[in-house]
């Protein structure tokens, strides 16, 4: 009990000193997704009987626009193609010479893609025209 551990054995690091949480405590941090950390608004955590409740602020829903604004969800019908021949050929009949930015594209599920299109003019045409086929593969709309 009061012995010291055997030699070449470390002993167990002591125990993190236990801090009482207000009920009324607020996030001290900033999101890190947020362009403008004076802006934030942060969710207010209410600690009752060692269980904790966020109450998120309705501000957080008043725009979620911003945070998908530059993806597209679509899927294959039938077997998707590999991801590298559908980079290219949507970077390919996508895009134009003069917009510099790139197409990513990220599986969801097995037919289901995300596409992340930064310019606004050709995310919209891509939404407008439902249907493509990539690779031989139709690519429809959800």
């Amino acid at each position: 009990m009061g012995s010291t551990p055997p030699q070449g054995v470390e002993s167990p690091p002591p125990p993190l000193p236990v801090t009482n949480i207000s009920s009324s405590h607020v996030l001290d941090r900033a999101s890190p997704w947020s362009k403008n950390p004076e802006a934030d608004v942060l969710p207010k955590i209410n600690v009752v009987d060692s269980v904790a409740s966020i109450q998120i602020p309705d501000e957080v829903f008043a725009n979620p626009e911003s945070l998908w604004r530059r993806f597209v969800v679509r899927h294959f019908i039938g077997d998707a193609p590999h991801v590298g021949s559908i980079h290219a050929t949507v970077n390919r009949i996508w895009m134009s010479s003069r917009d510099g930015s790139k197409i990513d594209v990220q599986f969801i599920e097995k037919n289901i893609v995300l596409f992340q299109i930064e310019n606004a003019h050709l995310r919209a045409r891509v939404i407008w025209r439902r249907y493509w086929h990539v690779a031989g593969v139709p690519l429809g709309s959800l």
